[in-house]
């Protein structure tokens, strides 16, 4: 797991495009905006898209930070002790996803543990710094006041998980450089025109190149998935363009042999019964788990032919 030898890996070290100490330089800049959302959780993002820092500026910006970090956990240890083991506890929960590179180098949800110990630390500094009397009379305001900010912020969360094309078109606006929420739009919001979808689809396939498909498995795997997603919609047309992409993506004679299957549908569909046929047996030509499955197929559409009644 740690040192993966293949361009499916998500996680480890020697991971393709990501250099190490790149990604734990990134990582101090991903504690800031974990920072900031633990003191106010707006504008929440469920898939960043954020990529390993690469330019020597940003790079020192975030070796500057760590340096910075280890500085307030040393002095902590040294003059509030509590805080201290607080913050050392909050950077053990941390450390699988900080030093060892992941594919996505932030994920909010990554934050919730270690957010438990920062609102435990919060609860005990109020308490200490207020009197009993004191904090009896501002407990009740004070969790109004919580309830009603928090109930807002959720109502307002919800708001974007509502379905999983409302979902990534509010990705999309927060982080219009990450090409899958591109995707996810493409393939996930019926409601939009075709056109749309597909320039959508299209866009994703473009900022994904210019990562160098830095996102393992995805030259293969969206445009078969939006292919997939088109001829749900009807478009078969659509749907056979795609898949001929995915087709001349493929990596795996089982990609080959599923990307050709499915043309050999759409081909029998449309009534090209010659290259359909051509196309099942490309695709059964290959030893591959699912051989069985499209011979099945193949079979029943050669009997279908010669039950029809415009077969000669």
């Amino acid at each position: 797991m740690l040192r993966p030898n293949n361009t499916t890996s998500t996680i480890g070290f020697g991971l393709v495009g990501i250099n190490g100490w790149d990604y734990v330089a990134t990582q101090s800049l991903v504690y800031l905006r974990y920072c900031k959302l633990a003191i106010w959780p707006t504008d929440l993002v469920l898939d960043y898209g954020w990529l390993p820092v690469s330019d020597p500026a940003t790079r020192f910006l975030g070796w500057g930070v760590w340096c910075v970090w280890g500085l307030v956990i040393a002095l902590t240890l040294r003059w509030w002790t509590a805080i201290g083991i607080a913050l050392v506890v909050i950077e053990v929960v941390l450390a699988p996803t900080t030093f060892v590179p992941m594919q996505d180098v932030i994920y909010d949800h990554r934050m919730y543990l270690p957010l438990a110990v920062v609102c435990i630390v919060s609860v005990l500094l109020a308490g200490i710094h207020v009197s009993s009397q004191q904090t009896i009379r501002l407990l009740p305001i004070g969790l109004l006041a919580g309830v009603v900010v928090f109930s807002v912020v959720t109502v307002l969360r919800i708001q974007d998980y509502s379905t999983a094309a409302s979902l990534a078109h509010r990705d999309q606006e927060r982080q219009p450089s990450n090409p899958r929420s591109y995707f996810r739009i493409a393939v996930n919001d019926q409601s939009l025109p075709l056109n749309q979808r597909v320039r959508a689809m299209e866009s994703a396939i473009a900022l994904s190149e210019k990562r160098q498909y830095f996102y393992a498995g995805t030259k293969y795997v969206w445009p078969r998935s939006f292919a997939d997603a088109m001829l749900h919609a009807g478009a078969s047309s659509e749907a056979g363009r795609w898949f001929a992409v995915a087709l001349s993506n493929s990596e795996t004679e089982l990609q080959e042999a599923e990307s050709l299957w499915s043309l050999a549908m759409i081909a029998a569909r449309d009534g090209d019964q010659e290259l359909a046929s051509s196309l099942f047996q490309k695709a059964i030509g290959f030893e591959t788990r699912i051989k069985g499955q499209i011979q099945l197929t193949h079979d029943a559409y050669r009997q279908s032919l010669e039950m029809s009644p415009l077969v000669e």
